[in-house]
């Protein structure tokens, strides 16, 4: 026995020792492996969480009929909150227990991860708790632990849109329960709704359109301004990198015995300066290309980037300001760093397009588009998403990323009809008639007759095959 608590001294085992083992292991005749000492193991603690507290679902809202009619009685489904309403609550992490190793070791359990919130327009918090301090819809976003909250203004148009209306421009969602008319504008930082059709006009929106009418001569478009929102964020990548590359070179430098101890020093301004025309000489180019960007489409973006725009153009161009602190530059890295985390949210908020028909248009969309009424007739589509097309889908181009799913394509005249995918998607056609396109990748195939039931795909070998 003596033997073995050398041994465990020896190898710093100093707790969790357990005599009565040592004792079976000591008058041991076989050889057997003995656990003669025992730590205690961490407990893991929960690392902090979002607890929901109103349901975000658009519930009922594109409701179909018998004949593929959208029932918009049942818009009233979509979420509305008021005033002083909470929202969720944030939950701190719970922390675990620290275990003791057998060499008398504190043994600490995983490090946990907080909530980290922003609060948009509309939405505050109060402590824990995210409060709503206006009505409208509630939009929470959240990717791993960084959560997003804001409340979004709804403008109701109760008929037409029209001269006498004028064009619509609104940040937040917009519903139309008449018809578009000819030669408007409509422009929504969100979603838009029209009851009926379009007509000869150009709506925009950042998430989706729905639309229960037909789109006639009309342009549509859902997420063009992400493709903003991506060119500004790899700019402020860009920025931020090199900045923080300054920022340590100016703090080592004020820093330094040699530069305190300077009768003649420079200001950090002056070697700011420096650095920029020799060490990171694409600097001020890509700030100027972000700043003009911002200025640009400032009526579209948060404030956030204006901020950011502000700060960078005192930082390089303001003459009147005397210096500059490290103070001053580590703030606005932050600031960089927030928008680029709430960024993340917004680039993965889902795009569509949901309508019933469309003729002679373009749609453009970040994400799915679904004709699902009558069809579609010499259009141009275009989806970074899937296109799906209930009806018939007559002349035009259409291009999806993700694949495309048709109904009937193309008719008994021939009418040129394209449909493209790139390689590795899919195009699946119930029936399709001679004329009909079908583009993979950098293959292609004309049918000549009529086929039914089809799928479309490339091969292992590149080929291009019909099953």
């Amino acid at each position: 026995m003596e033997e073995i608590r050398q041994a465990l001294r020896e190898a710093n085992v100093f707790y969790g020792i357990r005599e009565e083992v040592i004792i079976m292991a000591s008058q041991a005749e076989e050889p057997i492996i003995y656990e003669v000492a025992t730590g205690i193991p961490p407990q893991d603690g929960k690392d902090g969480f979002l607890e929901m507290k109103v349901d975000l679902n658009i519930k009922n809202l594109l409701l179909e009929d018998e004949r593929g009619n959208i029932d918009f009685r049942e818009s009233s489904e979509i979420p509305i909150v008021e005033t002083g309403e909470l929202l969720g609550i944030i939950h701190p992490p719970q922390q675990g227990n620290t275990g003791i190793s057998v060499t008398n070791q504190p043994i600490k359990p995983k490090s946990l991860k907080s909530i980290t919130f922003y609060s948009e327009n509309g939405t505050k918090l109060h402590g824990n708790r995210i409060v709503a301090t206006r009505s409208g819809r509630p939009r929470i976003y959240q990717k791993d632990h960084i959560v997003k909250a804001a409340i979004i203004p709804k403008f109701i148009q109760k008929g037409n849109v029209n001269l006498t209306t004028g064009n619509i421009h609104f940040f937040g969602d917009v519903e139309i329960k008449g018809e578009v008319e000819e030669n408007m504008v409509i422009d929504a930082g969100s979603n838009v709704i029209v009851h009926s059709s379009i007509r000869n006009s150009t709506v925009t929106a950042l998430n989706s359109i729905t639309s229960g009418g037909n789109s006639e001569n009309s342009i549509l478009s859902v997420g063009e301004k992400n493709t903003v929102i991506v060119q500004l964020d790899s700019y402020l990548r860009t920025i931020t990198e090199q900045l923080e590359e300054m920022y340590e070179i100016l703090s080592q430098t004020a820093k330094s015995a040699s530069y305190k101890n300077s009768e003649s020093k420079q200001s950090l301004k002056s070697i700011f300066k420096f650095l920029l025309q020799h060490s990171f000489v694409k600097f001020t180019d890509v700030a100027k290309n972000y700043i003009e960007l911002v200025y640009q489409e400032k009526d579209f973006l948060k404030k956030e980037w204006q901020i950011t725009a502000e700060q960078l153009k005192n930082l390089l161009f303001e003459v009147f300001q005397l210096d500059i602190t490290l103070t001053q530059i580590k703030l606005l890295i932050s600031l960089m760093h927030t928008i680029q985390e709430m960024n993340l949210l917004d680039l993965e908020e889902s795009k569509f397009i949901y309508i019933a028909s469309v003729s002679n248009s373009t749609l453009l969309c970040n994400g799915d588009i679904h004709v699902f009424g009558k069809g579609c007739i010499n259009t141009t589509i275009e989806a970074q998403g899937k296109v799906v097309i209930g009806g018939y889908l007559r002349g035009g181009n259409i291009t999806a990323k993700e694949g495309i799913k048709a109904n009937v394509v193309g008719s008994t005249g021939g009418v040129k009809t394209i449909l493209s995918v790139p390689a590795g998607s899919t195009v699946q056609i119930k029936k399709a008639y001679g004329g009909t396109t079908v583009h993979i990748g950098y293959k292609q195939l004309t049918l000549m007759d009529i086929r039914e039931n089809i799928t479309a795909y490339l091969d292992v070998k590149g080929n291009l095959v019909l099953k």
